[in-house]
């Protein structure tokens, strides 16, 4: 989800508080009614208010970086809990990925403490935090977290991260599932690696392409090949991909500005990207792969 969709779910969550509570066929009307009124006019009547989210937008469009740091610091003063001002203040210091650990535990500390108070924490929101205006902040600040563990190689941290987040927002929508299936083969964790393709039922290059290599380095070649058949199937151009039969015209035709459509290279060289220290770890999978493709 873009800051601009977080921006029109902010303001229907304020246009929805006003009513109170309301039946799920109420709801849907007022929705109905915001969405008409948001389309019909863009820009509110008078002077907009300079809440924290401005700040926070403000900073996030900014290309300097003294401009980017200060309106994040408005928004902090505004909202002392603006955990995403915190993470882009994080994300604008030069520091080491070590001492951004340290800050990072500290923002996630202070942000659980915050969110426990206000009662958030709560058994009926556990699953989908994501999906609640409050507690979004709080996962994509545990998702920063558990990047920067997984590039300073602490992988079981990492995982015990991503299990906690996956937990607390089941729908996934940032796709900490691929992370982890990555993170479970590099351990050479069968077990859980299965566990989460039960949970996520899926046969997406995400899920896959870790299990393929998980499978090699356990020496189970029938299930290594099982997943890769089913791969090379779902997305033709892996074969392409590996065998280095690639133009840089194939890659401009699949460039998308925000994401990538699925079964394409976009989505290949997305799940690459994200898997380079499992990838790293299996030169001989990734050859055997190569050979494999070669005879189909």
């Amino acid at each position: 989800m873009n800051r601009d969709t977080e921006k029109i779910f902010r303001e229907l969550q304020k246009y929805l508080d006003q009513f109170g509570k309301l039946s799920e066929e109420e709801t849907k009307e007022k929705i109905d009614e915001f969405m008409k009124q948001y389309n019909d006019k863009l820009v509110p009547d008078g002077p907009v208010e300079k809440d924290q989210w401005y700040y926070l937008d403000l900073a996030m469009e900014a290309e300097d970086v003294k401009v980017a740091r200060k309106n994040a610091q408005k928004a902090l003063t505004i909202d002392p809990y603006c955990t995403d001002a915190e993470l882009l203040l994080i994300d604008l210091m030069d520091i080491t990925p070590e001492e951004a650990k340290k800050r990072f535990e500290k923002l996630i500390k202070k942000t659980e403490k915050h969110l426990e108070e206000e009662g958030y924490f709560a058994e009926e929101n556990i699953g989908s935090f994501y999906m609640i205006n409050e507690t979004r902040p709080y996962i994509r600040a545990l998702a920063t977290y558990m990047d920067d563990l997984i590039g300073l190689g602490k992988f079981r941290l990492a995982i015990r991260t991503g299990v906690n987040i996956i937990r607390l927002n089941q729908n996934d929508n940032m796709g900490i599932r691929y992370d982890l299936m990555a993170l479970h083969a590099f351990m050479e964790d069968v077990s859980s690696a299965e566990g989460l393709l039960a949970a996520y039922e899926e046969e997406s290059a995400g899920m896959l392409f870790p299990l393929i290599l998980l499978y090699y380095k356990v020496d189970d070649y029938s299930k290594a090949r099982k997943y890769l058949k089913l791969l090379a199937r779902k997305n033709p151009d892996l074969k392409k991909l590996m065998m280095e039969e690639l133009t840089d015209e194939d890659f401009d035709q699949n460039a998308m500005p925000f994401g990538y459509a699925m079964d394409t290279i976009g989505e290949l060289m997305d799940v690459i990207n994200r898997t380079m220290f499992l990838i790293d770890s299996s030169v001989g999978a990734m050859l055997w792969m190569k050979s494999e493709l070669s005879k189909m």
